[in-house]
């Protein structure tokens, strides 16, 4: 009795760490993914879709403007310890992640690479997530496309887990992918404010 109780708990406990898909990705069009696993995948593209009338010498300004790419910070506490006298040593590591800072300007399409972040709402206490990406934004007569691409994550702070940087976005719930486009449709947002002004 006692090993099937066992067995019972072990199951269902290894039944919480399973992933789920996230369900709001239905939400969003314009979404491409490349294989993981099985019905898992990584977010490889996001394009949003629009209309502007205005040249691209305003749509360059408004996207230098408002799109920024920075170096962040990164930390974990994995060589932490507990000493011989029964005190504790937090050891704080860190890694710089440098920003690229690449664009390219062309005559209907500007490339830049992109940084924002959000709050995780997984975690117990606030803890921001960073999100790099690169833009291309592509204008045709009146439409215009914002295409994010190289789309990675990296969480600030892990605590006692190393962090390993940034890392590609999964569709599974525990990635954030939905709020990671909401994040990115927002980027997009930014430029589209500014080209009303």
């Amino acid at each position: 009795m006692k090993k099937l109780i066992f067995l019972l708990c072990s199951m269902s406990f290894l039944s919480g760490c399973a992933q789920k898909i996230d369900e709001n990705l239905s939400s969003f069009s314009g979404v491409t993914y490349t294989d993981y696993s099985n019905e898992y995948k990584y977010i490889n593209t996001y394009t949003i879709n629009g209309n502007t009338n205005r040249p691209m010498d305003d749509i360059n300004v408004c996207t230098i403007q408002n799109i920024r790419d920075q170096d962040v910070v990164l930390s974990d506490n994995t060589n932490s310890f507990v000493g011989i006298t029964g005190n504790y040593y937090n050891l704080t590591s860190t890694t710089k992640s440098y920003k690229n800072g690449r664009q390219y300007i062309g005559d209907n399409v500007i490339v830049i690479d992109g940084l924002t972040d959000y709050q995780n709402p997984q975690s117990l206490i606030p803890i921001k997530n960073y999100v790099r990406y690169t833009l291309s934004i592509r204008k045709d007569d009146d439409n215009i496309s914002y295409q994010f691409n190289n789309i990675t994550q990296a969480q600030s702070t892990t605590g006692s887990i190393p962090n390993n940087g940034f890392n590609p976005v999964g569709n599974w719930d525990g990635a954030n992918p939905s709020i990671i486009l909401k994040a990115l449709t927002a980027e997009a947002q930014k430029i589209n404010n500014c080209l009303a002004n």
